[in-house]
């Protein structure tokens, strides 16, 4: 699909990386389409960034666009979990 746009979360995705990440969500949003999240290689996530998800996916919705998940790893999918977010971020 050649307008897909893909961000591609690193092993490490925490408030360390979570400006970056604001940035490029900020740059792609903009683009006014779906967003395909790949965090298949998510070794340890934190509430910052899954907080800044939450803020992806509500900023979507309002131009009724989503955020497409490619292969969530395990620890990022228990991360959700464990915080609540699994279901409203549609990992299930």
């Amino acid at each position: 699909m050649a307008d897909e746009v893909i961000i591609e979360l690193g092993a490490t995705a925490t408030i360390a990386q979570a400006e970056a990440l604001l940035q490029e969500f900020n740059e792609i949003y903009i683009l006014g389409r779906c967003i395909t999240v790949d965090a298949s290689k998510v070794e340890k996530v934190d509430s910052a960034v899954l907080q800044l998800l939450v803020s992806l996916k509500k900023s979507l919705a309002v131009d009724d666009n989503r955020i497409i998940w490619r292969e969530p790893s395990q620890v990022f999918v228990s991360s959700a979990t464990a915080v609540g977010l699994d279901e409203y971020l549609e990992l299930n």
